[in-house]
């Protein structure tokens, strides 16, 4: 009975290795282009001959390959690769941290989030969502994530910020030939620790010089700042060539997923002496707009005529703001369509050159989505 049940053991770890090494054999060649879109397979008498094995064993390694979204049995007719597989198709957006942690989980990811998770592509193109990723076993995400990778499920990688904490992980190190999209990154083409890496860049300098374009052509001159990344040289120069002027103390930095914070800091800029108080405001990081403005809102500031002010925008999903602002920023629409674009491009062999992501203002974007706050709302809230 042992010695049976050992030959049944062996003809079964038998089995399934040669249903891995078919598998593998003809994912290899779906995916290297050689069974393109459409295209038949060998029939499973071939496969059995080819590989010496019995019918079931075929049998697992296509079903496998159907589950997996490579290909579709037609009764009577064949085995075909789909006209979109997933190599082709899916794309995964790579969230580092967990959406339930605000101070991490900022407006950007929300908003990239919101419009994959949101907006019903038109095309064959999917985008999956994978958040709270953590390069560690226990991470659930990290091990899915992993597991499309190693069975070449997806198009392409899309990080929205540079995936640091991925560094010598097989995220990034595994499959060279996947190609792989930072989002927000300035100058990683010589980057030694991002290889290959695709990078749609934003245009900050664009952000710099249209805001200080608006606020100088409203007669504005004296410029304060609320937001993580604070004004430097770049802003000093822009500033000086425009006849504005800005000041240590109009320079705040209040943690994101503070409103409080953020709402005291500006009540404070406006309190100071007439002539040494600003006459415009930036908010540069739009997880702070609402905090911000809420701060206009108490300090009854009339936006406008008092001040003008622009706050930082990830459109098409701008945050709430408690009184009427100008927005400015980049569209997660474009940041997503150029990082697919991009994926698309080194997968057909093509030269991929960095894509620039501009900087619009919410007056030229049609079908912003808008929040609607009433003002008895902003009273009772914000008095």
């Amino acid at each position: 009975m042992k010695e049976a049940v050992a030959i049944f053991g062996l003809a079964t770890d038998s089995t399934q290795t040669k249903s891995r090494e078919i598998l593998s054999h003809l994912r290899r060649r779906i995916v290297s282009g050689e069974f393109p879109p459409g295209s038949q397979l060998p029939t499973h008498g071939e496969l059995c001959r080819k590989f010496k094995v019995g019918a079931s064993t075929v049998h697992v390694a296509m079903n496998r390959l159907i589950r997996d979204g490579f290909l579709r049995a037609k009764r009577a007719t064949g085995t075909f690769v789909v006209d979109h597989p997933p190599h082709l198709s899916r794309y995964a957006l790579v969230i580092p941290n967990q959406e339930s942690d605000p101070a991490l989980w900022g407006q950007y990811y929300r908003a990239l989030n919101n419009e994959v998770v949101g907006t019903r592509r038109k095309d064959h193109r999917r985008v999956q969502v994978f958040g709270g990723v953590e390069p560690h076993p226990d991470n659930e995400t990290y091990g899915q994530l992993l597991h499309e990778i190693r069975s070449q499920r997806l198009a392409g990688l899309i990080f929205p910020i540079s995936p640091w904490t991925f560094l010598n992980s097989p995220l990034l190190d595994e499959d060279k030939t996947l190609p792989r999209v930072i989002s927000g990154a300035i100058s990683i083409e010589n980057d030694p620790d991002y290889p290959g890496m695709l990078p749609v860049v934003f245009d900050n300098r664009g952000f710099i010089v249209r805001s200080l374009d608006h606020l100088q052509k409203l007669g504005r001159k004296r410029v304060a700042f609320v937001g993580f990344n604070l004004p430097d040289d770049r802003w000093e120069a822009e500033l000086a060539v425009r006849g504005m002027q800005t000041r240590v103390y109009w320079c705040h930095a209040p943690k994101v997923s503070e409103i409080g914070a953020a709402r005291n800091v500006v009540q404070l800029l406006l309190r100071l002496p007439e002539d040494d108080r600003p006459d415009s405001l930036i908010i540069l990081d739009d997880n702070l707009v609402e905090g911000a403005t809420a701060g206009l809102l108490s300090a009854g500031v009339r936006v406008g005529h008092d001040l003008d002010v622009i706050g930082h925008c990830n459109f098409p999903w701008p945050t709430r703001a408690m009184t009427n602002i100008v927005r400015l920023g980049t569209d997660v629409r474009e940041i997503l369509a150029a990082s697919i674009e991009s994926i698309d491009q080194f997968r057909r062999g093509e030269t991929v050159s960095p894509r620039l992501i501009p900087s619009r203002f919410d007056f030229e974007l049609a079908g912003v989505r808008q929040a609607n706050v009433s003002s008895h709302f902003l009273e009772e809230e914000y008095a």
